[in-house]
């Protein structure tokens, strides 16, 4: 089982959903992504992923649609992402 959830800036919640668990992201994230900013009529969104949601396609479609994004990713099995998180100030 899968949970969105959509958070205004000041955190107060909008609204959540459930999904089956075990779905390809590529086919579910953006639609969704799409879906909430026409609910909503946002001109800015931030997707929040956790490292299960990591592909190079769903990156590709983010960064073509000009959304922004934060991807956990394993520290230990990603040495480029490790290499740029610690070499962050105030990390």
């Amino acid at each position: 089982m899968l949970l969105g959830g959509v958070v205004a800036e000041e955190g107060r919640p909008g609204c959540c959903k459930f999904w089956p668990g075990h779905q390809a992201e590529a086919q579910t994230l953006m639609p969704v992504m799409a879906r909430v900013r026409r609910r909503f009529g946002l001109k800015r969104l931030c997707r929040v992923a956790d490292r299960g949601m990591i592909s190079a396609d769903t990156i590709e479609q983010l960064g073509e649609q000009k959304l922004k994004y934060i991807l956990g990713a394993r520290l230990r099995r990603h040495k480029e992402v490790r290499d740029l998180v610690l070499d962050c100030p105030g990390r």
